[in-house]
């Protein structure tokens, strides 16, 4: 052992290069994933997922009050939702005497399910959801018991990053401007550094030009604001 130690270090003089430990590929291998801890604000603000159960409402028409202002709500399809709606001068009247059903039925899961089974890694319908929430109920619905709503809150714009990077359940790309699903994984067990491919879900917004009036707006203003301008010689 003495003996090929000094030849090593003698090698590692004399020839050109030396001798260095280098990292090289591996062969490919399949890996399981682990959950990581997202650092950013996105990470923090995303509270752990609930037992809660998908819920939905169906609207189609204007009136009404609760918190469905301005909005009918009508049966689902493939719920066994009962709704008596009672036209008046007045407005519309509607009564549920069952109570209004939130919940999805397993065939409305199972069909936009189906495309993402066999443990793929493409997000489904159901992978998407709000990053905040929070717990209401309402006399109609669900016999009045708790159910689960998305909640608004803006935690921190990425707009300008010019960059490709994983946050809570997503990967943002805004360099192009797209948006991926994703659960905050990584491969287990892999000191140095791993690559590897998979096919996500992302979302591009399309952009359109419309007519804003922006123009006739502005002329307006100046034909209301001329008149009153006062002389130069005040």
């Amino acid at each position: 052992m003495m003996l090929l130690g000094a030849l090593i270090s003698i090698a590692a003089v004399v020839t050109p290069l030396g001798l260095y430990q280098t990292l090289e590929p591996g062969k490919t291998t399949q890996a399981s994933f682990k959950y990581v801890i997202d650092l950013s604000s996105y990470g923090y603000g995303t509270p752990p997922r609930n037992n809660a159960s998908f819920s939905r409402i169906c609207v189609d028409e204007v009136g009404g009050d609760g918190p469905l202002a301005g909005l009918v709500p009508r049966p689902c399809p493939f719920t066994d939702t009962v709704s008596i709606v009672t036209y008046r001068p007045s407005g519309i009247n509607w009564t549920y005497p069952y109570s209004y059903d939130l919940s999805v039925p397993q065939v409305i899961m199972d069909t936009y399910s189906s495309g993402a089974s066999n443990n793929t890694t493409i997000s489904n319908y159901f992978d998407i959801q709000w990053r905040q929430y929070l717990s209401t109920n309402y006399t109609d619905y669900n016999n009045n018991s708790i159910y689960t709503i998305g909640s608004f809150q803006n935690m921190e714009s990425v707009l300008l990053h010019d960059t490709y990077e994983p946050l809570e359940g997503l990967v943002v790309d805004t360099v192009k401007g797209s948006i991926g699903f994703r659960n905050h994984t990584f491969p287990r067990d892999m000191e140095n550094g791993v690559t590897w491919e998979e096919d996500l879900l992302f979302m591009e917004p399309e952009t359109v030009c419309i007519d804003t009036n922006i123009l006739w707006t502005l002329n307006l203003i100046t034909i209301l604001v001329k008149p009153n301008i006062l002389p130069d010689s005040f």
